[in-house]
């Protein structure tokens, strides 16, 4: 499913965050991996950036990782970085979510908008604010968090579970949030503010156990440990808040989505969530 990654360093320290992640995910998948900046600008700067990438890709070990190289693009960083992975056939691009400028370096949070608004593959991104990790520290992902509405779009992310988690030490928590009226949206593409009543919020919130128990039995029938919750809320609060509690440190969740009444929109969400989740984030374009 990831048979191929592209792993994007615009050679500051804070981008690097993204590395141990990133490892781990190519060597669950078997993965090969590019590691690419991108040069706007030609210079005798491209030297020392060539012999950064060769250092990170020498690093890089893991039984998992069938091959390893260092690639310089040129150009605007997005617009290559596109144009490269539907070329490639890249399986999945990881980055941090924020990052450094200055001489030579690109902005990589604006990059990742524009990646992740831009390509239709899944995007790693890794909270880069926090205390830069070594590429030869080990990582894993053993609590997994699905935040769910209840939508096909937001099911998209089941397939990617597997291939991630280990089993014997992996949790998978499937999260439904019930939106409060404030925020709720229904109906025609604009929307419009739903006023539930007690009555309907009851069936919305017993609709919701339901979906999480049927959603569970599935993950249970392959070996999967799994654990559900359902909340009444503002969804990316809740997301939040749920993160903390169970120590999640991995969300994988649909960025982009329109479900019915009683459901709430992914896009919306997944980019709060984004914004404010300082651990990875796997965001899946359906």
């Amino acid at each position: 499913m990831f048979e191929r990654m592209v792993l994007l360093l615009d050679t500051s320290e804070v981008s690097e965050a993204v590395i141990p992640y990133a490892l781990h995910l190519a060597n669950k998948a078997g993965s090969e991996v590019d590691v690419i900046h991108v040069v706007e600008r030609e210079g005798p700067g491209e030297r020392l950036v060539k012999a950064y990438l060769d250092k990170i890709v020498g690093e890089i070990k893991g039984p998992g990782i069938k091959k390893k190289r260092s690639i310089i693009l040129r150009g605007k960083a997005a617009d290559q970085i596109l144009d490269y992975v539907e070329k490639n056939q890249i399986d999945v691009v990881a980055m941090a979510s924020h990052g450094h400028s200055g001489i030579n370096k690109w902005v990589i949070g604006s990059t990742a908008n524009k990646i992740i608004r831009g390509t239709r593959i899944p995007v790693l991104l890794a909270y880069s604010k926090e205390k830069v990790r070594s590429s030869q520290q080990t990582v894993s992902f053993t609590n997994i968090l699905l935040p769910l509405d209840g939508s096909k779009v937001a099911e998209a992310a089941f397939a990617y579970v597997e291939s991630i988690l280990s089993k014997q030490e992996a949790k998978v928590f499937l999260l439904r949030v019930v939106p409060s009226v404030v925020g709720q949206y229904a109906g025609s593409p604009e929307g419009y503010v739903v006023d539930y009543t007690e009555k309907v919020m009851q069936a919305l919130q017993e609709e919701a156990t339901d979906y999480l128990k049927k959603t569970a039995k599935s993950f249970q029938e392959k070996g999967i440990l799994v654990f559900t919750a359902m909340v009444v809320g503002y969804p990316a609060s809740e997301i939040l808040k749920y993160v903390e509690r169970q120590k999640v440190d991995l969300i994988i969740m649909s960025t982009h989505g329109r479900a019915g009444l009683g459901k709430w929109i992914l896009g919306s969400v997944a980019d709060k969530v984004l914004h404010n989740a300082e651990i990875p984030l796997l965001l899946i374009r359906p």
